[in-house]
C-alpha cells in the first residue's frame, strides 16, 4: 500500500511534468498547437488518486481521503488548464 508522503511524492513528480511545457522530439507545430491531447500518465494518476479516496472513506480513513480529494483536485484543475 501507497503511505500519503509516498503519494505526495509522486504527485509531486506528475505536477513537475505538467508545468513543462515543451517536451523535446515533438513536432513544432504540435508545439504551437492550442489543441493539447490530455497526458494518458495524468488520466491514469487521476484515476488511480480517485481509487485511492474511495479505498480511504471504505476504510473509514476521512481524513487521508479528503486529502486524496483535494489533490485530485488540484491536479485535474491543473490539467484542464493545460
Amino acid at each position: 500500500m501507497l503511505t500519503f508522503d509516498e503519494f505526495i511524492t509522486l504527485l509531486s513528480k506528475v505536477e513537475k511534468q505538467l508545468s513543462v511545457d515543451d517536451e523535446p522530439g515533438q513536432p513544432e507545430d504540435f508545439k504551437n498547437s492550442k489543441e493539447v491531447l490530455p497526458d494518458t500518465k495524468v488520466l491514469d494518476f487521476l484515476r488511480l488518486l480517485e481509487e485511492y479516496r474511495k479505498k480511504c472513506e471504505d476504510e473509514g480513513n476521512y481524513t487521508e481521503a479528503k486529502k486524496a480529494k483535494v489533490k485530485y483536485d488540484e491536479l485535474r484543475k491543473k490539467e484542464t488548464i493545460r
